[in-house]
């Protein structure tokens, strides 16, 4: 759905960004500034360095440089898009989504959606509550040492043995059912409906935001198949790029800036139940590169759990591919006597599994170790075994991680990078055999665009006179009327600087009383927050307004001295490569602009 600049200033207007952090870290208030420990889990610090600024709705830390308004912390701290960040607030505050729209028709079903999954998701849980003790299903939740805090906690649940419990359960409660339908709970028969889980243990598949998306079915009994039974592929549930349990293990994965991939929800069950809390699962589909950008939204360390046997392998093999499309070097741990996690855990406890995890080796280094295992070494084996290693290294977006497995491969080879490298040019990019996915399995190689992103601009590069000059401005009204009088950004060099100024300006005439919501609004146009470290240097600025205007009248001279030298070397470089124009007239010009710099007063105190 596609929002537009009002609704989002809305809704961030709505939502203040000190109660929003101060859910993940204890903040302390002094005036309009507040100071906590930085909650981002890459930054462990003890002594509190991150600023929250409730007058300017803006965060910044000062140890590891992260600022933004409520909107990028919680895409950067909770892995949200954006779309889905202005969603969830708009829902915190109460404010309706905007109507009248196509997209919103679709939204409203989203909604509908989600409200029967859960309803089913309640329905099965109060249905294996009822169930007695000894119930098999009771009896297989005790058997695999699911205790009552893991199915509360879990919302595990239970579909009986009747084909159609659901669907007249739905039917009595007046749910739609063409809407339970698409979402695969019930199937169409010749006089009504039947169930899609029947006599199976249910997990509710959740998203980040609490939202059930789906659902998997274990089987009770043996002649019962397929063993696990996931939900179809519906329009808010993509085995493809969900994983079980992240919604639970998200905070873990912050924390220990490392998540460990199980194959399954029983497995991911076990090792939270465990005290290992930071471990998701897919969902009977192989890894996509969707499944790594999600990944890649939390932490960039990826442990990958396989069972030791043919199958482990070939699961193994299949991950790299989207990984190292995605930026991430994947640490694999391979278990021992074709056991699975759950059964590991059990039979050697968590530690011993928490030890093999800290222990994980380079996925691609234990595959070449595969790979080489029975080779001697002949010049016909090096090129079987680049015509195996090509694809891999090919997809490799990391230019430093791709050089460092080419020279990996070199010196297993025996043989000189550059050999390698021509190897690499000679064999095409291509997708792998194994990497072939189902037509509802395919997904965009390139990043995801959200069309509700405002636009942004980046600040790299931009001179710092100008930056710490759009921080002063933000700070007091006074300092940027002063700014609008001099019309001293119109001799800006930075584009991108230049036009934040420009949307300062213009925000500002239309309505002078919302001074305070200019700052979260540039924050929103800054394609990489942690370029603002330059402009929270003055936005909390204190002190009297003079000494406030002493310091926006020192940085005006600051841009405008800036300015001067740029001038003077453009024009020094015209004289140099013989431009258009006479000698004399491009010295009188460059002594003009001499003359100019010297009227400008000395810096005065309070000069950044």
């Amino acid at each position: 759905m596609k929002f537009n600049q009002d609704f989002i200033e809305q809704v961030r207007d709505a939502n203040n960004v000190v109660d929003i952090i101060g859910q993940y870290t204890e903040l302390k208030g002094r005036g309009h500034q507040f100071m906590g420990l930085c909650p981002f889990p890459d930054h462990n610090e003890k002594s509190p360095s991150f600023s929250v600024s409730d007058n300017k709705q803006v965060y910044h830390c000062f140890g590891c440089k992260k600022s933004g308004n409520v909107y990028t912390f919680l895409q950067e701290h909770s892995g949200l898009s954006f779309t889905d960040a202005v969603e969830f607030l708009a829902r915190r505050a109460n404010i309706p989504m905007p109507e009248n729209t196509d997209d919103n028709k679709e939204r409203t079903h989203r909604t509908t959606f989600f409200r029967i999954n859960k309803f089913a998701a309640s329905f099965f849980y109060r249905q294996l509550k009822t169930l007695p003790d000894d119930h098999i299903a009771k009896k297989y939740l005790l058997q695999r040492g699911l205790t009552d805090e893991v199915v509360d906690e879990m919302k595990i649940g239970y579909a009986g043995d009747n084909w159609s419990d659901l669907y007249e359960f739905f039917r009595d409660k007046s749910v739609p059912l063409e809407e339970a339908e698409r979402l695969g709970l019930i199937k169409p028969k010749k006089n009504g409906y039947f169930d899609l889980f029947h006599h199976r243990l249910i997990f509710p598949i959740l998203s980040t935001q609490e939202d059930v998306v789906g659902f998997g079915g274990r089987v009770l009994d043996k002649e019962q198949k397929p063993k696990y039974l996931n939900s179809p592929e519906s329009p808010v549930f993509h085995k493809g790029r969900t994983f079980y349990g992240l919604n639970f293990a998200a905070k873990a994965i912050r924390q220990h800036d490392r998540v460990v991939i199980v194959e399954g929800y029983m497995d991911q069950i076990a090792l939270y139940s465990a005290g290992i809390k930071n471990v998701v699962a897919t969902l009977g589909t192989a890894l996509t590169e969707d499944h790594a950008r999600v990944i890649h939204k939390y932490t960039s360390q990826v442990v990958l759990m396989f069972d030791g046997d043919f199958a482990g392998m070939n699961a193994a093999e299949r991950s790299l591919v989207p990984m190292f499309a995605q930026g991430l070097c994947p640490l694999a741990v391979f278990l021992p006597e074709s056991l699975d996690p759950d059964d590991y855990v059990k039979k050697y406890g968590a530690e011993d599994l928490q030890n093999k995890i800290n222990q994980a080796q380079e996925l691609f280094i234990l595959m070449i170790n595969d790979w080489l295992k029975d080779s001697k070494f002949t010049a016909g084996e090096k090129l079987v075994f680049m015509e195996k290693v090509a694809p891999y290294l090919n997809v490799i977006s990391d230019r430093s991680l791709k050089d460092l497995y080419i020279k990996e491969v070199a010196t297993r080879l025996s043989v000189d990078t550059k050999w390698v490298n021509r190897s690499l040019q000679d064999e095409a990019p291509k997708p792998l055999a194994s990497q072939k996915a189902t037509p509802t399995e395919q997904m965009p190689t390139a990043p995801i665009t959200d069309p509700n992103e405002p636009p942004q601009w980046k600040l790299k590069g931009a001179p710092k006179e100008e930056l710490y000059l759009l921080g002063v401005v933000l700070n007091s009204p006074e300092s940027l009327i002063k700014v609008i009088d001099t019309d001293v950004g119109s001799k800006f060099s930075s584009e991108s600087v230049k036009k934040l100024l420009s949307l300062v300006i213009e925000r500002y005439r239309q309505n002078p009383s919302d001074f305070d919501k200019l700052a979260p609004l540039v924050v929103s146009r800054i394609k990489d927050p942690e370029e603002l470290t330059g402009l929270f240097k003055f936005w909390s600025l204190d002190g009297a307004e003079d000494e406030v205007m002493k310091t926006t009248l020192s940085c005006i001279k600051r841009v405008e001295a800036h300015n001067f030298r740029r001038q003077s070397q453009i024009i020094a470089g015209q004289l140099q490569n013989g431009v258009e124009g006479t000698s004399l007239e491009k010295l009188e010009q460059i002594m003009n602009i001499h003359k100019n710099r010297i009227q400008l007063n000395r810096p005065v105190k309070g000069e950044p």
